[in-house]
């Protein structure tokens, strides 16, 4: 049996049969994990095409994460690719949403998203169950610190 380490690894490695494990142990955890902190909490997101930009600028995790707007922590990031249509509705952060956050930027009114401190466009969305963004073929994609 592996540790949830172990399972993401594995699927950060593309081993075989490793994203249904994985997908089968987070389907079977409880509480059942959300993407954002919990069933009651907002899950901020990018679109990956602006994520795409960083990557082929060879940008580290550390750029990612500052580029969101959040302090990295010394340890690799790891990006949770998912469908839009399973996000909705998402709408576009407001300060109310940040709170006390420094790094929130406003945005006209018309614009359809947010903009992170680093120029990536940013929404928010309900939490939604791990498990149902897996079934419906979310991805992982690793960003390494260095």
């Amino acid at each position: 049996m592996h540790d949830a380490n172990d399972l993401l690894n594995d699927v950060l490695e593309d081993k075989a049969e490793s994203y249904e494990k994985f997908r089968d142990a987070v389907d079977h955890k409880r509480p059942s994990p959300y993407l954002g902190v919990s069933e009651r909490h907002l899950a901020w997101c990018s679109p990956s095409v602006d994520l795409e930009g960083l990557r082929a600028s060879n940008a580290s995790g550390s750029e990612l994460l500052r580029a969101m707007g959040l302090k990295p922590i010394g340890e690799d990031a790891i990006e949770i690719i998912y469908a839009a249509s399973l996000a909705v509705p998402y709408f576009k952060p407001t300060a109310l949403h940040a709170g006390a956050d420094a790094t929130f930027r406003v945005t006209p009114v018309e614009s359809e998203f947010g903009l992170t401190i680093g120029g990536l466009r940013e929404a928010i969305h309900l939490p939604i169950l791990a498990a149902s963004t897996l079934k419906n073929g979310a991805r992982f994609r690793l960003w390494r610190m260095e």
